[in-house]
């Protein structure tokens, strides 16, 4: 598989950097955050990083710019979902941390040194949150942070090695899914 043009998941094949949908250009990007050390791999979900730190990531490649304009964010879990958990289990440790670097430097830490360990630390960043309950089976909740809501879209240089990162030190093996998708668009 080639980074940057689809993931597989159960067989069928999925775009995750640029897409064509009616009304918009080539340029529009909508990109699952991945693990680096298997490009394969967009789901966090049922993965345990509490050892070692898992960080997926986003990056354009040198010679593109990219405006990311929102992360929207995903989990999936069987049981309710409790404000002072995380999914349905117990708080994070360690929490989930999002910053943009470079190769040498971190140029912003998104979460502003408040990592998000519950499914509430959401709402400190994401205006728009929502659960869903469709009686029996899993439930999800989704939350979309809009960075250009806040003056500014995020702005990549390939050429500078810069990225969008996710960091993840915490045991999410109990979790049926995780995702996070940006979107935005290349200059």
């Amino acid at each position: 598989m080639n980074v940057g043009n689809s993931f597989i998941e159960d067989g069928v094949e999925y775009p995750i950097i640029s897409t064509r949908t009616k009304g918009l250009t080539d340029k529009y990007i909508s990109i699952f955050a991945y693990d680096p050390e298997d490009s394969n791999r967009i789901d966090s979900g049922g993965k345990n990083y509490a050892v070692t730190a898992g960080v997926y990531q986003i990056a354009p490649p040198a010679g593109e710019i990219w405006q990311i304009a929102r992360l929207v964010y995903y989990i999936e879990d069987v049981g309710s979902f409790d404000s002072g958990g995380f999914g349905n289990g117990a708080a994070l440790t360690n929490g989930i941390i999002l910053k943009v670097e470079n190769a040498t430097t971190v140029l912003n830490v998104l979460t502003a040194g408040l990592p998000i360990k519950k499914n509430t630390h959401w709402r400190r960043f994401c205006f728009d949150l929502e659960i869903d309950t469709f009686g029996l089976g899993n439930e999800s909740m989704a939350a979309r942070w809009s960075f250009f809501k806040s003056g500014a879209y995020l702005k990549l240089n390939g050429d500078n090695g810069e990225k969008i990162t996710v960091t993840l030190n915490d045991d999410f093996s109990g979790i049926v899914s995780q995702t996070f998708l940006f979107q935005g668009f290349k200059e």
